[in-house]
């Protein structure tokens, strides 16, 4: 087997980050997708670190420990199907996983020329076909050309959380809480011996991606449209993704599996009934406090993929679309919201976050993931709250309608700047909002849809019909109040 030549580009899927994040999970999920090869790299090191405690060597020992790693044979599967690593023969798939391995595996992974023997190791099992690679500096040392490269992170709690499960200790454990406690301290303790050789170091260039509040099906989608972004594969209906589930523990034991599913299932349930009954209370509530009028409505398909895009002028634009369209839809929303409490419900809730004022691939993506799967998409493509003129406009909405083909159905919301004016904390009671929507527009722009050029043709399109539709729904008054006095259309300020 030919090892992959880490000096040029690789068709090689990068994924970093610490342990707990998900990354065996998605790793070996992509590499489903994709038909590639899955590169565990923290195997080999579990099983160096075997090694060296069965042969009963002071893993502190550097020489001895580079002596006896040197000596093993290490071998493991790169099928996503199979999982299995050998050592010197004997398959140690389980033995690798027991709290003595994970223990030392840190101190033994630590030493310079074990992990310049196991690198090679690592390179030849990636292959040149094309790999999902995960582990630690991974896109820094071991495929450092990596076509893409992907840091997954999530918080000590839920990493914690996930670590605990994954043999299934935290259900027979008689104090799950104490044991969650434990696995969090030690999972500090190992970050911060692995931040000491600098593995746990996100690339340049490499996406961050925070697992915490996302599903499987969520970061793979994400994952697999990089891919499709770098030209590795061909854009295909992603149909091979399971239903949304919360990221479950990439070796979990037999044993529990049909638990996991069951909590697989009520979560999804709950998140299905969080949904279902938070609309219905959204209308109520602004019914009570705004005088609310919603037009056009027969505008939206009650299925397939579709773009709904509003100007932004308000705090409760997002809150009213998402309360009174006529279906449910994930909307990208400012990483700024992602914060607290408030991160896991809109986590719940679907909705995505987004870093503004600058291109956001990993949020893209995961529009992308709910287009292909015939949902609905809410984009404000301002970015900002601001006059609603569009005179600032992002190029992310064109992006998306190109790539997914989907309709753009454009919206124009009015009076939320002023039912609740910036910085005031209270409501102005039984102000008037609308919300109009208006027929649906399919952008129709030739050239490569991943282009700019053709990425900023479609942006205007979609610009134009956005004014027209505030054009014929404000009011001489509102007009009045605009800057220019008029929504008619005026120079781009581009985001991103």
């Amino acid at each position: 087997m030919t090892a992959v030549d880490p000096s040029g580009p690789t068709r090689v899927v990068a994924l970093d980050g610490p342990a707990g994040s998900g990354k065996s999970t998605v790793a070996r999920e992509t590499a489903r997708a994709l038909g590639w090869r899955f590169v565990d790299t923290g195997a080999t090191y579990r099983a160096a670190t075997l090694a060296v405690l069965r042969s009963g060597i002071d893993p502190a020992d550097a020489d001895a420990v580079t002596a006896i790693v040197r000596r093993a044979s290490i071998a493991l599967s790169t099928d996503p199907e199979q999982s299995w690593v050998t050592l010197d023969g004997e398959d140690v798939s389980m033995q690798i996983r027991t709290p003595e391995v994970t223990s030392a595996v840190s101190a033994v992974s630590a030493v310079p020329q074990v992990r310049r023997h196991l690198i090679d190791v690592q390179r030849t099992a990636m292959g040149q076909t094309g790999a999902v690679v995960e582990g630690r500096d991974i896109a820094t040392v071991v495929a450092p050309r990596a076509a893409v490269k992907v840091y997954l992170d999530a918080s000590p709690e839920e990493r914690a959380r996930r670590r605990a499960g994954e043999t299934g200790g935290a259900r027979s454990h008689e104090n799950p809480e104490a044991l969650q406690r434990a696995v969090q301290s030690a999972l500090a303790q190992r970050d911060a011996l692995d931040s000491q050789t600098n593995t746990l170091e996100a690339s340049e260039g490499a996406l961050h991606l925070d697992t915490t509040e996302l599903s499987l099906s969520q970061v793979v989608h994400a994952v697999v449209r990089l891919a499709e972004e770098a030209g590795l594969t061909e854009s295909r209906p992603l149909t091979w993704v399971r239903p949304p589930v919360p990221l479950e523990p990439a070796h979990a034991e037999p044993g529990p599996s049909a638990s996991a599913a069951r909590r697989r299932q009520a979560t999804g349930r709950r998140r299905s009934w969080l949904v279902a009954a938070s609309r219905p209370f959204g209308r109520v509530l602004f019914r009570s406090l705004f005088q609310v009028t919603v037009t056009g409505t027969e505008h939206v398909p009650l299925d397939g993929a579709v773009l709904l895009a509003g100007n932004h002028t308000g705090f409760l634009d997002g809150p009213l679309v998402y309360a009174f369209a006529p279906r449910s839809a994930s909307f990208l929303a400012k990483s700024e919201l992602f914060v607290g409490p408030l991160a896991r419900a809109l986590g719940w809730l679907g909705q995505i976050p987004v870093h503004r004022g600058q291109p956001d691939r990993a949020a893209l993506a995961a529009g992308l993931a709910v287009l292909d799967r015939g949902e609905a998409m809410g984009v404000f493509p301002e970015g900002t709250r601001g006059a609603g003129t569009l005179q600032a406009f992002s190029d992310g909405l064109a992006y998306l309608a190109l790539r997914s083909g989907a309709p753009v159905v454009p919206l124009a919301v009015i009076g939320t700047a002023e039912a609740m004016p910036k910085g005031h904390r209270l409501p102005r009671f039984r102000a008037p909002v609308q919300l109009a929507f208006g027929p649906a527009l399919h952008v129709d722009v030739d050239g490569d849809p991943r282009a700019r050029r053709t990425v900023r043709v479609a942006a205007e399109q979609i610009r134009v019909a956005m004014l027209a539709q505030l054009e014929a729904h404000l009011g001489p008054e509102e007009r009045a109040a605009r800057p220019d006095g008029t929504p008619a259309p005026a120079p781009l300020e581009r985001d991103a």
